[in-house]
């Protein structure tokens, strides 16, 4: 990795403010918005405060607000310093619908609260630049998508919580806020069985409704997406009423996880409509092959189990193959009507 130096201004930085910043950072793949709003001030040479001086903000919003509720003014002030359009910025936020699954989302009101955030070992020995992704802040998820390991969120040496640097100093995400431990060398761990499994069954749910929010118009998604509010208000519920989510740290839903993970009733019930349509059905049989996903109603009609002596019927084999099938029905169904 190349090495070069950056000068930290101490005063004087607006000056160079009006013909955008000297140094442009582009987005990785998947990036939160706060993980790459970090790497533009580090690149520049300032801290996060010193970037709002910049911006002439006196307040400047906490990061974990800025993934999910950024204003809009702030955002076409990024653009204009960016080069960046406010579109490709918005994209970098969490879709609404996700928000309330989100990792640190103050309830309270107590928007300076210290926050933390999860992440991979192994993604980021590979990446370039370490940074978040938008993945990463889901409550819900326990491991890469990537290289199906457990994520972490604390320093294996000091135990201190990881998170973007909002300080004075200035030093990439991968260094330990408390320690300075390089976080690329924490190991990297396997789930157990029973919280895997119930983990990869609710991240396709999630990345089923997430792709079709992101491929499909405004009125279709009404008739392919799945009943976000009861999706989500089952999830938020799996560790009772007591406890949010989105509050426990990973040590604390992995064990929920293995405990839900291992018990006889299904942890999440698949939302459908009455009667189910063929994709629901399809999708269903596809995360019941998880395990631990599935429909807690008889009365469903579910579909005929493969016969052992025969080969094992062709269907979806990842949740856009599942997508491009539930188009296919729909253009079916709109040509027998034509």
């Amino acid at each position: 990795m190349a090495n070069f130096v950056v000068e930290v201004l101490e005063s004087g930085y607006e000056s160079v403010l009006p013909y955008g910043w000297p140094i442009k950072v582009s987005p990785r793949s998947y990036e939160l918005l706060s993980s790459w709003l970090h790497a533009v001030a580090l690149a520049n040479g300032i801290s996060l405060p010193q970037l709002g001086k910049a911006l002439g903000v006196r307040n400047f919003p906490a990061l974990r607000q800025v993934d999910h509720a950024c204003p809009d003014w702030l955002i076409h002030s990024l653009s204009h310093q960016t080069g960046r359009t406010p579109q490709a910025l918005y994209s970098l936020m969490m879709q609404d619908w996700l928000t309330p699954l989100a990792l640190n989302v103050p309830h309270d009101g107590n928007q300076r609260e210290p926050g933390w955030l999860q992440f991979c070992p192994a993604c980021w020995r590979e990446d370039e630049r370490p940074y978040f992704r938008r993945s990463w802040r889901l409550a819900t998820l326990l491991h890469c998508g990537i290289h199906h390991t457990a994520l972490r969120d604390n320093c294996p040496l000091c135990m201190a919580p990881v998170g973007i640097p909002e300080g004075e100093e200035i030093h990439p995400v991968h260094l330990c806020r408390q320690c300075g431990w390089n976080l690329r060398s924490a190991p990297v761990d396997r789930l157990g069985l029973p919280a895997s499994r119930l983990s990869h069954s609710i991240k396709a749910l999630v990345d089923f409704n997430a792709t079709v929010v992101e491929t499909s118009s405004w009125q279709g998604r009404s008739s392919c997406m799945l009943d976000s509010v009861r999706l989500r208000e089952q999830l938020l519920q799996l560790p009772g009423r007591a406890v949010r989510l989105t509050t426990m740290s990973w040590d604390a839903r992995r064990a929920l996880y293995h405990r839900r993970g291992t018990g006889r009733r299904p942890a999440v019930t698949l939302p459908m409509s009455a009667p189910p349509l063929p994709w629901q059905l399809h999708l269903r049989h596809l995360l019941e092959s998880h395990g631990r996903t599935s429909d807690s109603d008889d009365s469903w009609p579910r579909p005929k189990a493969p016969v052992r002596r025969k080969a094992k019927p062709s269907g979806p084999s990842n949740i856009y193959d599942l997508l491009k099938a539930y188009r296919e029905f729909v253009m079916g169904q709109k040509d027998l009507e034509t």
